[in-house]
């Protein structure tokens, strides 16, 4: 690679090229994960932790979105309410996870029974959390990426907002179709 900032055609070339390869593992690494730790922050900037169940989901429009059911009086749902920015560190096997950043929105209405297909297909035995008084399902967009793998030769990609609108739009959707975490 050129010890300069600009990257000559076939350098850019040979680097989409690894980003396709990566972001192939990526989709099927995060296709197989049915859990995550989410991170938000409360009012006075203090930490909040949770290990939460995920899914993936395609909104009508746009890029694949995590979603994730919780009950409304809990602190991240508050936490969110205040600030939507959030995080997750989701997977932790073969020393491989990713760690992602993203705004959380809470579902309503005919986006989230879209979303709920999605994400009952990944558990089922969630269905009974609709009986719930105050069950709540929320879609994560993500806003930045990182995946660290360091089972084999360490890789470590990153992907921006507009990399990961690319990449989720042009991947994601059948990859994670076609992959079903209850059998792996």
């Amino acid at each position: 690679m050129n010890s300069g900032s600009i990257l000559t055609r076939a350098e850019n070339s040979s680097r989409d090229a690894e980003m396709v390869v990566v972001w192939d593992r990526v989709i099927r690494f995060l296709a197989r994960q049915r859990y995550g730790v989410i991170s938000t922050v409360d009012p006075a900037r203090g930490p909040e932790s949770a290990l939460v169940g995920v899914a993936w989901w395609q909104p009508l429009s746009g890029a694949a979105q995590l979603i994730f059911d919780t009950t409304s009086v809990t602190r991240k749902v508050k936490n969110i309410a205040n600030d939507p920015r959030c995080s997750f560190v989701i997977g932790w096997e073969d020393e491989t996870t990713v760690q992602l950043e993203g705004r959380a929105r809470w579902l309503e209405g005919s986006e989230l029974e879209r979303a709920k297909r999605d994400y009952f297909r990944i558990w089922p035995e969630c269905r009974a959390h609709e009986r719930w008084p105050d069950v709540a399902y929320f879609s994560v967009r993500p806003t930045w990426l990182r995946y660290p793998c360091y089972l084999e030769s360490p890789t470590i990609m990153e992907f921006d907002e507009q990399q990961l609108a690319t990449a989720f739009q042009r991947r994601a959707a059948a990859l994670f179709a076609a992959v079903d975490p209850s059998t792996e």
